[in-house]
């Protein structure tokens, strides 16, 4: 355990060695927040229930995932399609390391980073803009909503790497799989605008896949407009993806090392 502590330490002191682009890194979000604050602001403006949400939600709906963002999505074991295609990945295989435990260990150091200064952002662009927020006090609903964080930060994980994994096999193209997961992974998982504003026949069938459980699915847990049979529902589908992921994982790490052949090493 002690090694991974250290991997967690060195992962975050690393964050501050590029200064530069963290700091660019955290601005584009901000810029994002604000043009999606601005956008539903102006929907809002007049008052009334859109798409099910007043105006205090779908705002705190924007600040909510911006938090969310920086816990669940944000993640450092993209670099392993690099290690991959580069080679690097012999230098761990020689190591008393667990791959995948390593990994995830270097995402909470990436994400609790990340998350402390989103909480700093938002709070100055709380003052800043001074918007309603919706404030959840149902025990039972925020105990909910942190399951499903905690799932939901396993799940993004999960199907990260097996993203990256898929550079086994097309090591001349390791962010291709990656760039395909980061599309769906911002426009299904409610990144800019709540999935229920879809059709209800689009909506149902997104609901089936992993992506709205990213975000938009813990978001409305705590607004409260997921709940019952729901929230049940979400819980068995998360479990079932995770499942299916872990499997995923196993194959394509197995099938990989066989194909593996350390290219620039």
């Amino acid at each position: 355990m002690r090694k991974y502590l250290t991997v967690f330490t060195v992962s975050w002191q690393n964050g501050f060695v590029y200064r530069l682009n963290f700091l660019l890194w955290r601005l584009r979000s901000v810029i994002v927040i604000i043009t999606v604050y601005y956008f539903w602001d102006a929907v809002f403006r007049n008052g009334g229930v859109i798409f099910g949400y007043t105006r205090d939600k779908i705002l705190t709906y924007v600040f909510l995932t911006l938090i969310l963002r920086s816990l669940i999505l944000g993640q450092r074991s993209m670099d392993a399609a690099g290690e991959i295609s580069d080679g690097r990945l012999s230098n761990y295989l020689l190591k008393p390391l667990n791959y995948h435990f390593y990994w995830f260990t270097r995402d909470l150091a990436d994400k609790l980073l990340n998350m402390a200064f989103s909480v700093i952002e938002i709070i100055l662009l709380y003052f800043i803009l001074q918007p309603p927020v919706f404030l959840q006090t149902n025990i039972f609903i925020l105990i909910y909503f942190l399951l499903t964080v905690i799932l939901a930060v396993i799940l993004n994980y999960l199907l990260g790497n097996a993203s990256s994994y898929f550079s086994f096999w097309t090591p001349g193209n390791a962010w291709g799989f990656w760039f395909l997961y980061l599309v769906f992974q911002d426009f299904l998982g409610g990144v800019a605008f709540p999935l229920d504003i879809f059709p209800k026949a689009a909506y149902g069938l997104i609901m089936l896949l992993p992506f709205p459980y990213l975000l938009y699915y813990p978001a409305n847990i705590y607004l409260g407009k997921i709940s019952g049979a729901d929230i049940f529902q979400g819980f068995i589908i998360m479990l079932f993806w995770i499942g299916i992921i872990i499997w995923l994982l196993r194959q394509e790490w197995r099938w990989g090392l066989k194909n593996y052949q350390a290219e620039g090493r």
